[in-house]
């Protein structure tokens, strides 16, 4: 054994660079070797090769040659010892050659990406698109709905058209709570994101709704409604010209609503509460951002599409801008009640008792219903121009806003509501 203080030499002087004091003691006075452990120093000029090193070199013989060593010892130190003095790659890969202890290396980590942000059109696109896909979840779910309740209503043997009324009723109100949990649940997810969007259905009103405001809107209400109904018999009379026929929704609805209570349930509350919660209460509170005219203008082209019928489609969209504005300046409970009347009071009430007169003087009723509406908000219009026109420069949205209507998912729903609307014409 080697004493302590002593340097192990061999035959060629190959490991003159080890110490052995560094190499701590075990409680019976012996040297620990274990591995990397033995050796702190290795004078990089002395280039041993790994191979030799690595398992062995915890014993010194009396020669001072190296035991236990695979291929270091004195006879063929020569094979261990690099020619120029360079540190074999196995010895670097074998034994930790710096002075200090290693330090782990630090794990790899892809490096993060982040997302360029959108430009101003781009935004808006994103925006209005994602307000069409909301519209389009709603669709596609409720048509999954009906066609789940006519099966059912099928193995039921229930007549037609009542299955039309239970199912239209039943299959609502579940496809817009569906769509106000995945909303919100989207919302909350990405409240902190730099695309976020809001999620609130405003039902307490901003400001208080006087008997004269609401009667006013109403007015405006049949006024527009007094102008859909001049450009369906129009539309109507253009058909007919081309020997053309038009299947409208309104006659289906008339069929429903006749067939059972559940029929006028739909019509009168279910339809309308559903269509303002979807409309007014989430798409267009998301896109007032970027002006209330312009929030207002686009929820009532998505609230014309999805009525999937060019001459009500029409109608809708003129509804829908006074449904709007009254969502936006008061408070969407509002607008529900107004869309609520209308339906039950003046398309059920109103219409049936039209129905009841001769052809001649159904026409004849009818026209002088709209005729007279019509004039009494034309004459309000020009009593109140100065405060329509403060309000509009007010909320008018900024340049290029109505760019947004470029997303494709917007004009894919246009192109579909196109599509189906022509279905419904026997050329």
């Amino acid at each position: 054994m080697v004493e302590p203080g002593k340097k192990a030499t061999g035959d060629m002087g190959s490991l003159n660079g080890l110490n052995v004091t560094d190499v701590p003691r075990d409680p019976n006075n012996s040297y620990v070797s274990n591995g990397m452990d033995n050796v702190n120093k290795i004078n990089r000029n002395n280039g041993v090769d790994g191979s030799g090193c690595h398992g062995g070199g915890d014993r010194l013989n009396d020669s001072g040659h190296v035991d236990g060593v695979d291929g270091v010892d004195g006879e063929s130190g020569e094979n261990a010892v690099a020619a120029e003095g360079e540190v074999d790659e196995r010895a670097a890969t074998a034994l930790n050659v710096q002075d200090g202890p290693s330090k782990p290396s630090a794990p790899f980590q892809q490096p993060q990406v982040e997302a360029k942000p959108l430009s101003p059109d781009g935004q808006r696109r994103h925006d209005v698109g994602h307000q069409a896909a909301i519209i389009w979840g709603f669709v596609v779910l409720w048509l999954v709905l009906q066609v789940i309740g006519v099966v059912f209503a099928m193995l039921g043997h229930m007549p037609e058209k009542k299955t039309d009324a239970v199912v239209g009723t039943v299959s609502e109100p579940i496809a817009i709570l569906v769509v106000l949990l995945a909303c919100r649940k989207l919302y909350i997810d990405k409240s902190q994101g730099s695309r976020s969007m809001r999620f609130t259905i405003r039902l307490s009103s901003r400001k208080p709704m006087n008997w004269r405001m609401w009667l006013c809107l109403l007015i405006a209400m049949l006024a527009f409604a007094a102008v859909g109904d001049l450009f369906a018999q129009g539309f109507q009379g253009a058909l007919d010209l081309l020997g053309w026929s038009q299947h409208s929704n309104g006659d289906e609805i008339d069929q429903m609503v006749n067939s059972s209570i559940f029929g006028l349930l739909s019509l009168g509350f279910v339809g309308p509460v559903t269509e303002e919660l979807l409309m007014r209460g989430i798409v267009m509170p998301n896109l007032e951002r970027y002006g209330r005219i312009f929030a207002i203008v686009t929820s009532a082209l998505l609230f014309g599409f999805i009525h999937g019928d060019i001459s009500q489609g029409f109608n809708a969209v003129l509804l829908g801008l006074v449904l709007g504005w009254m969502a936006s300046e008061y408070s969407v409970a509002w607008s529900m009640s107004m869309h609520i009347f209308y339906n039950l009071v003046i398309c059920e009430g109103v219409g049936r008792l039209f129905g009841m007169l001769a052809e001649p003087m159904q026409t004849v009723a009818q026209w002088t219903f709209d005729g007279v509406f019509f004039f009494v908000a034309i004459v309000l219009v020009v009593v109140n121009k100065d405060k329509i026109i403060a309000w509009y420069r007010r909320n008018r949205s900024p340049k290029h806003t109505y760019r947004g209507w470029r997303s494709p998912l917007f004009i894919f729903t246009l192109v579909a509501f196109l599509f189906f609307a022509l279905t419904r014409i026997s050329f």
